[in-house]
């Protein structure tokens, strides 16, 4: 018997609306979340600075410290954003190159901003316009792919998860984070009068090791509106929120939340 890794067989594209999680066209979902980021690029980042929610930095740092990141490491930052993460493993880890993806120009123009700042602290560090669930790398290109919370906006998410195994080099390390059950739950609360928790993310992944995970929290205090809206606006669940839900939000002028997310570590099989 062959001790050959097998590539995880090819699913039939599956694609679905990330507002409500039913079956629909992918282009529905993208032509959205690119929507909401343009909207909200520079907000965003004015929100990490200067509101308290840039404590959730604390979740980064867990996540660059745990991972097998080295000065011969060539990563890939997928949905990155305006960087976070990206200039995180700079100033902790100093791989040996970084490419910082997004598949919103607009967050990448104030990624740009960060980079002219100095913040790769030396690390060379290329941006691109990616769409995650097609990949345009040639397989086995990088030995650490990156992302946050990326997936929860793609429509085609085993297919983005095949294209991340595919770009990975042999015994590559995927790290991932993803929501915890009460993750903006006091958000939820304020809005809905029926609040539900985060479901429970699967951890199996084709082709893939969990090596190990860890959970982060923090409660985090909004003390303006705009910070709250920003918040809100960030969640996957704000299009599918009625304009009598959505005033909830638009009349709070302070909240507490808390963050909860959970942090995975995979090496390809």
């Amino acid at each position: 018997m062959s001790n050959t890794p097998q590539t995880p067989e090819k699913k039939a594209d599956h694609s679905i609306d990330t507002a409500t999680g039913q079956e629909a066209p992918a282009e529905i979902s993208s032509a959205r979340v690119k929507k909401i980021f343009t909207d909200i690029a520079w907000k965003y980042e004015r929100f990490n600075k200067l509101s308290s929610f840039g404590q959730y930095r604390s979740w980064l740092r867990t996540l660059i410290d745990k991972s097998p990141i080295t000065s011969e490491t060539l990563m890939l930052d997928i949905a990155g954003g305006t960087g976070d993460v990206t200039f995180t493993a700079c100033e902790r880890k100093q791989p040996k190159h970084i490419i910082l993806s997004d598949y919103t120009p607009a967050m990448l123009e104030v990624a740009q901003s960060r980079l002219d700042a100095g913040e790769a602290n030396g690390v060379p560090v290329e941006l691109a316009v990616v769409d995650g669930q097609d990949i345009p790398y040639e397989d086995g290109s990088f030995d650490i792919i990156t992302m946050s919370y990326g997936i929860r906006n793609m429509p085609e998410r085993e297919r983005a998860l095949s294209e991340m195994y595919r770009v990975l080099k042999p015994g590559g390390y995927l790290l991932r984070a993803y929501p915890l059950r009460e993750h903006l739950w006091e958000l939820k609360a304020l809005i809905y009068d029926t609040p539900r928790g985060n479901p429970p993310t699967p951890l199996e992944t084709e082709g893939f090791t969990l090596v190990e995970t860890r959970e982060v929290c923090d409660i985090i205090h909004l003390s303006c509106n705009e910070d709250i809206l920003s918040l809100f606006r960030m969640t996957p669940y704000y299009y599918k929120t009625g304009a009598k839900d959505q005033q909830k939000a638009e009349r709070a002028q302070e909240l507490s939340v808390q963050l909860a997310f959970g942090l995975a570590i995979y090496q390809k099989d």
